[in-house]
């Protein structure tokens, strides 16, 4: 299987390769952005294709791993809660072991009734 993703990575490699080196020329133009919005304006000036995509790349990147630092952290406070909760069965269980039996034959028990 780790064969497998290595090559999954390769070939996805390959193919980004291929596609920037093919089409240098309409990633290499420029592009300006504009933004007005009441009273806001903004302009990026003339900045190459490939910075925008490079930029949502990255972005997308620190998103992604923002989200799963998150899930990370939420993850290790319910397995420390789930540790904390085995750990109380467990010593439920010992104090249970600890107590004597007391055995009672069913002839006691009528005796007793």
């Amino acid at each position: 299987m780790r064969y497998a993703k290595v090559l999954i990575v390769l070939a996805l490699f390959f193919f980004g390769i291929t596609f920037f080196l093919q089409n240098t020329q309409l990633i290499n133009t420029t592009l300006s952005l504009r933004f007005h919005l009441l009273g806001i304006n903004w302009d990026s000036g003339a900045v190459p294709v490939y910075v925008f995509i490079l930029s949502a790349f990255a972005l997308g990147v620190l998103v992604s791993m923002a989200y799963f630092f998150v899930e990370k952290l939420r993850q290790g406070k319910a397995l420390r809660s789930c540790r904390l909760h085995v750990r109380n069965l467990e010593q439920e269980i010992n104090s249970l072991r600890t107590l004597p039996l007391e055995e009672q034959s069913p002839s006691q028990d009528l005796k007793e009734q």
